[in-house]
């Protein structure tokens, strides 16, 4: 009996030893075996990899996940105190300012959120090259100082290539040599016309280029029946490096009138402009800007309140002016930036002026600004500005007013 349980006890435990080994051994099965499928999952995925890279050498297929779209714009808040000189707006409006002999508003605060905008910038590849569009707009409608609130388009346009057709800034100006103000008019002497437009675009080297345009839109001239028959000309040539930039700008177009008879009168418009920027250091930079444009009242910012051009009735006489501009932009420190800019519009005495007493002969601005960055993306901005209108007859009037800005940009 004795013999026979402990012979049992024996055996119980031989078996244990022996489900324990078998239990060791499965895993290592099982272990192998995971190892291997990965192997040759592995192995697949690298001969797929390869596959695809033999592909790619050969031909590169474009499909819609390439598309890039990118959302932008900025939230911004306006202000505006006139001391004296009030045209009851936001903006600068220095050419339509109260005359001295005028029972003017002084003390006046306006304020407008409609400078906001927003954008959408859509990147597709093609066998072509890019095919770009763009479309951008604010809220400062077609009327209204202050803006009304309804969508302005700025910007509508698509590219291929060296090609673009649609509405976006004419070469004839630019912002690239224009300091930053904090009033949304922008500095006198420069310009920010937005046209529509077929463009032409050749890059000569990595240094230069040459813009040419078609644009359309017409000569605003109140006054007189007729307009344009043909779209504007108008070019840009661009010398750029890390340090220094400048443009050239040409533009011609045709001004034409009707008499209360039918009588037709026409006459050739024309501009020729220089813009330069120097970076006089990390932190500091300057800007010129001259031009000479006769007949046309388009292009250039605070131009508009003259006529582009006088009739008569039997004859066309063309308002002719200079714009010079000049400014310097500094950089305090990561968070703190400023810009000084004076500039002025003069008008050319002539047949025009004889016939147009009440118009603007001189405009002139200056300016200073701060802007203060306290987070990324955010800017807060005051800027002081004096400005001073004179008409042919000999009457002056004033601007004196205080721009503050806040801006966020996504």
């Amino acid at each position: 009996m004795s013999i026979t349980l402990q012979q049992a006890k024996a055996e119980s435990e031989d078996n244990s030893a022996l489900n324990e080994k078998i239990i060791k051994l499965q895993q290592q099965i099982d272990y192998l075996i995971e190892r291997q499928n990965l192997n040759q999952n592995n192995g697949l995925n690298k001969a797929l990899e390869l596959s695809q890279n033999k592909t790619s050498n050969t031909d590169k297929p474009i499909s819609a996940d390439q598309t890039k779209i990118k959302f932008y714009g900025n939230i911004r808040v306006d202000a505006a105190y006139d001391f004296e000189g009030s045209t009851r707006s936001i903006a600068n409006k220095t050419g339509s300012i109260p005359l001295d002999n005028s029972n003017s508003t002084s003390k006046s605060l306006n304020v407008s959120a409609a400078t906001s905008r927003v954008g959408v910038d859509i990147v597709k590849p093609t066998s072509k090259g890019d095919l770009v569009g763009k479309l951008e707009a604010d809220f400062m409608g077609s009327g209204g100082d202050n803006g009304n609130g309804s969508v302005r388009v700025r910007h509508a346009y698509i590219s291929l290539g060296n090609w673009l057709i649609g509405q976006t800034t004419s070469p004839f100006v630019n912002s690239d040599t224009a300091p930053s103000l904090v009033d949304f008019t922008g500095a006198m002497g420069t310009g920010t016309q937005r046209n529509v437009q077929v463009r032409y675009q050749h890059i000569v080297d990595a240094k230069q280029k040459l813009l040419v345009a078609l644009e359309g839109g017409d000569v605003e001239n109140k006054n007189v029946e007729g307009g344009s028959r043909f779209p504007a000309l108008t070019m840009r040539y661009e010398f750029k490096n890390p340090d220094f930039l400048v443009q050239l700008h040409g533009m011609l177009h045709e001004n034409r009138a009707v008499s209360d008879t039918n009588e037709e009168q026409t006459k050739l418009a024309w501009g020729a402009g220089l813009g330069t920027k120097y970076k006089l250091s990390e932190n500091d930079s300057v800007v010129f800007n001259y031009y000479h444009i006769a007949g046309d009242n388009r292009y250039m910012l605070y131009s508009k309140d003259n006529d582009a051009f006088y009739f008569d009735q039997n004859r066309m006489y063309l308002s002719e002016f200079d714009s010079i501009e000049l400014g310097y932009m500094r950089k305090w420190n990561e968070n703190l930036r400023s810009s000084l800019s004076a500039g002025s519009l003069i008008y050319k005495d002539s047949n025009f002026s004889e016939n147009n007493p009440d118009q603007n002969k001189r405009l002139i601005n200056a300016s200073v600004n701060l802007f203060w960055t306290p987070v990324e993306k955010v800017d807060l901005g005051v800027e002081y500005t004096y400005g001073k209108r004179e008409t042919f007859s000999d009457l002056e009037g004033k601007l004196s007013r205080i721009n503050l800005l806040g801006r966020y940009n996504f």
